[in-house]
């Protein structure tokens, strides 16, 4: 007694889900990374003194000056504070630089002035300064008056 006939099954209807995922996984995956990697040699061939940049490594700063040639780019970190980093090393551009010419940071920006945070307390709760406060407990701790 002989079975029945074995079906050939055609070798594309095999493969065809190997196919489908290796087509899922290019459009997923490949495309993007390529877009991100094209989006980053905009930015970096863009990139212009005065801009306003973060580092891969979470450094702030703004481009001093860029050297094409040896691919790095001078980043102030601080006043008169000049770090050199690889062009590679700049992750994305904060703030462009004005188109006006003027220092960006003579623009108005969106940060609260300081003595707005300092309205959170309520009423309930009375204001103390933090390292006073923290003087007045060692100095407690310590057995001494705090007064004195």
């Amino acid at each position: 007694m002989r079975g029945a006939p074995k079906e050939d099954v055609p070798l594309v209807a095999s493969l065809l889900p190997l196919l489908i995922v290796v087509a899922l996984f290019a459009v997923m995956v490949i495309v993007p990374g390529r877009r991100r990697a094209r989006d980053q040699q905009h930015m970096r061939t863009t990139l212009a003194p005065g801009a306003d940049v973060v580092t891969t490594a979470g450094m702030h700063g703004r481009v001093d000056s860029i050297n094409s040639a040896e691919g790095t780019v001078d980043l102030e970190v601080s006043d008169g504070v000049i770090v050199r980093f690889a062009s590679q090393a700049i992750a994305r551009v904060i703030a462009e630089p004005p188109a006006d010419g003027s220092d960006a940071e003579d623009t108005e920006t969106d940060v609260e002035p300081e003595s707005a945070t300092d309205e959170t307390t309520t009423e309930d709760e009375p204001h103390t300064d933090k390292a006073d406060g923290d003087a007045a407990s060692d100095n407690s701790a310590r057995g001494k008056d705090s007064a004195t």
